[in-house]
């Protein structure tokens, strides 16, 4: 080059007005120059400008034909790709078979990964602008086939055989090379998990795997293609034909299962005050304030007078909580002990033994001696309590009375017990105790039009037994009373975590669905209100009841018999029929009662008035 310009500069010396070197150029290959020009410009400079334009012209040319073929080829691969046929049977490469496959990462955005006879690079992430879900719906598809771990997908996808691609479809560098298709599983029809179903949005769903905030997909971390199934796996297994009512979670929380709960009452507050509140809704504040479950029987309350519903009101300024509950119980003649972490209400001197003549000259008749109701008192009432079972109890009779020694929790039964049995009868009471208004007609009678209702609930995320609780006791507008004591026995406490759910089904068929997988039970109590106990106290312990009903024959009380065995475990319980009134007198475990009346009901023989 620097000779040239040496020459080019001497030329231009000699020639005052040399022409353009275009035109030298193009003129070059036919015309010769004249002699004149000959004679002025040297001969080695005229061989050097014809190989500068021969140069510049073979450069120039080779350029254009580049850049022209290289967007040629672009534009017809472009406009002519011919699609993957998804549908042939897929052609393995035997170059593969022992290729190990990669790890597939579980991220919303898309992978390619493509197997050549060089060592795979890294899989490259697809730009969002050709992600699978900003793609519009052509019948095209990608030239380089992709896999995408959709957001939506809660399954892990499958693996797929490679399928032949076509050679048009690959880039031009990479002809001879075969691909490997991770393409997602087809996506399974949803399957029903009472888990995931929240009709009633009663508490946000949160399945065990974690998920996404943003777009809700389970969190599958380290996923490996080698451990994929061939075909697609839910993340819960499918439900059975029954499926599962409730899963329980977290046990107890030891730092409340272990508290004591005479130490927390000692916890001082600077003021209470609420007016008319219901006696459960107090109770339940105590509870709340000290941190300690609060318990009391439907039995507990029959011997104050009351029910759970008793409006209570408490005025108290810089006061500990035990005051709060004696604020609480004292109107209303009853008190609270505590045993560990448990705090009980119960009737002031339940334990006091007393002596009571109790009337019955209204229930004597051709039927039924004193001797006879005498004996139907001891089996029915507290059977374990009396002499003849070997406890301190006695009981003497005569014509019109009977005299009965027992402590006093044992005389409000057996008092309840007569004036049921008048009611029954339809007599008028003998004594000043509010009967008719609590016990005139029996508990699961009372409580019958709500049980049989449909319930629907979920709680898909674990949830405290007592809250589930508080929300049951909403909707069926009926108090629940919770025996706290009989369940820690088993281990079940205001924390312990459930969930389950129920689906359409009639209240008495949920509540057992739910509460007997986790060793609960339930029975209707008088009052109108509802206990949840231990699975072992609702099939032994007994509990009086009385059923007005049509006349019975003996078959059907051989058939009541056996179905009372075959649900209670109680040998002690007892059926006793009062042919003159038509009463059923049953002194039953819960479970073995309900059983009763419902066949007594499916038979029509109940006579409700």
């Amino acid at each position: 080059t620097r000779q040239i310009e040496e020459v080019t500069q001497a030329a231009a010396a000699d020639e005052p007005t040399p022409e353009p070197q275009s035109a030298q150029v193009e003129t070059a290959p036919v015309e010769t120059a004249p002699p004149e020009a000959a004679e002025a410009v040297p001969a080695d400079f005229l061989q050097a400008s014809a190989e500068v334009a021969k140069y510049k012209i073979i450069t120039w040319s080779l350029a254009s034909f580049v850049i022209g073929a290289t967007l040629v080829g672009a534009i017809v691969y472009r406009s002519n790709r011919a699609p993957v046929d998804l549908s042939a049977p897929p052609v393995v490469d035997s170059t593969l078979e022992d290729t190990p496959p990669p790890e597939l990462e579980t991220t919303p955005s898309v992978k390619s990964v493509v197997a050549t006879s060089e060592p795979v690079p890294p899989p490259t992430v697809v730009p969002p602008e050709i992600a699978p879900d900003n793609v519009p719906a052509e019948p095209e598809v990608a030239s380089t086939p992709e896999v995408a771990i959709r957001s939506a997908e809660p399954a892990v996808p499958s693996v797929t055989e490679p399928k032949s691609v076509e050679p048009d479809a690959l880039e031009p560098e990479a002809e001879q090379a075969k691909t490997l298709t991770i393409e997602p599983a087809p996506r399974a029809a949803p399957k029903f998990d009472p888990f995931d179903l929240d009709l009633e949005r009663l508490s946000l769903a949160k399945l065990d795997l974690p998920r996404d905030p943003e777009t809700q997909a389970v969190d599958v971390p380290n996923a490996d293609i080698a451990d994929v199934p061939d075909e697609p796996e839910p993340v819960f297994e499918v439900a059975p034909a029954e499926p599962p009512s409730v899963r329980i979670g977290q046990v107890s929380d030891p730092a409340v299962s272990n508290r004591s709960a005479e130490k927390q009452l000692t916890l001082k507050i600077p003021a209470v005050q609420f007016d008319d509140l219901p006696l459960l809704d107090a109770l339940d504040l105590v509870a709340q304030l000290s941190g300690q479950p609060v318990s009391v029987a439907p039995e507990q309350l029959l011997m104050a007078g009351i029910t759970s519903r008793k409006k209570v009101s408490v005025r108290v300024n810089d006061a500990s909580l035990d005051r709060v509950l004696e604020e609480i119980l004292s109107p209303l003649r009853m008190e609270y002990v505590t045993s560990g972490p448990q705090i009980v209400v119960q009737r002031e001197e339940a334990a006091k033994l007393r002596e009571i003549d109790y009337p019955i000259d209204d229930l004597i008749s051709d039927d039924l001696s004193a001797e006879q109701l005498a004996g139907w008192l001891e089996q029915l009432v507290a059977p374990t309590t009396w002499q003849a079972a070997g406890g301190n109890g006695s009981l003497d009779s005569d014509a019109d009375r009977l005299r009965i020694t027992q402590p006093q929790h044992v005389q409000y039964q057996i008092l309840i017990f007569l004036e049921r049995l008048r009611l029954a009868k339809n007599l008028p009471p003998k004594s000043r105790y509010p009967v008719k208004r609590l016990v005139g007609a029996p508990a699961l009678v009372q409580l019958d039009q709500k049980l049989s209702s449909p319930a629907t609930f979920t709680f898909t995320q674990p949830t405290p037994l007592i809250e589930i609780f508080t929300h049951w006791q909403t909707e069926l507008g009926v108090p629940m009373l919770v025996d706290w004591p009989a369940l820690a026995a088993v281990e079940r406490h205001p924390t312990t975590t459930v969930a389950c759910a129920i689906v359409d089904e009639p209240w008495h068929v949920a509540l057992d669905k739910v509460l007997t997988p986790i060793g609960l039970g339930w029975r209707a109590a008088t009052g109108g209100a509802i206990e949840i106990t231990s699975a072992t106290n609702a099939n032994h312990q007994l509990h009086l009841e009385l059923l007005p009903v049509a006349p019975l024959n003996e078959a059907v009380l051989a058939e009541l018999q056996v179905l009372a065995e075959q649900y209670g475990a109680n040998p002690a319980a007892t059926i006793v029929y009062d042919t003159v009134g038509n009463v059923l007198i049953t002194s039953q475990p819960a479970t073995a009662l309900r059983a009763i009346y419902r066949e007594l009901q499916n038979e029509n023989l109940l006579d409700v008035r």
